[in-house]
């Protein structure tokens, strides 16, 4: 985990983390509703999907 506010973390490295075998677009909405989730109970806010400077997949929030 990281200390920083803005928090980056890229799809495929989750994706291989939580050792999740459906189809990247399943573990997309299962992220989104998680990261709905965490925003509802005000633990992240601002969760977006988006591209790192890598052009590479990535979820990016602030932590609060």
């Amino acid at each position: 985990t990281s200390s920083d506010k803005i928090q980056h973390h890229s799809l495929k490295c989750l994706k291989d983390k939580f050792h999740y075998a459906s189809p990247m677009h399943k573990f997309k909405e299962s992220m989104k509703a998680a990261m709905s989730e965490l925003e509802r109970v005000e633990i992240i806010a601002n969760a977006r999907f988006g591209l790192s400077t890598k052009r590479q997949e990535q979820v990016v929030w602030l932590r609060l």
